[in-house]
């Protein structure tokens, strides 16, 4: 029994018309509770308020 591979290949081959970029991820604070929040968080672990925070901090 042969099994094809092929495709694990393309894992480790960086796509051409693609560039890679970093994450970005800011920390700010949160506008409930006035905590250091991440800014790509979806909400904030401690008051639980989900209003966008910029990277300010």
């Amino acid at each position: 029994m042969r099994l094809r591979l092929d495709w694990l290949q393309g894992l480790f081959e960086p796509a051409a018309s693609e560039a890679r970029k970093p994450l970005a991820v800011g920390i700010g604070y949160c506008l409930g509770c006035d905590g250091l929040r991440a800014s790509n968080s979806l909400s904030c672990n401690h008051c639980g308020n989900t209003d966008p925070v910029t990277a300010d901090a």
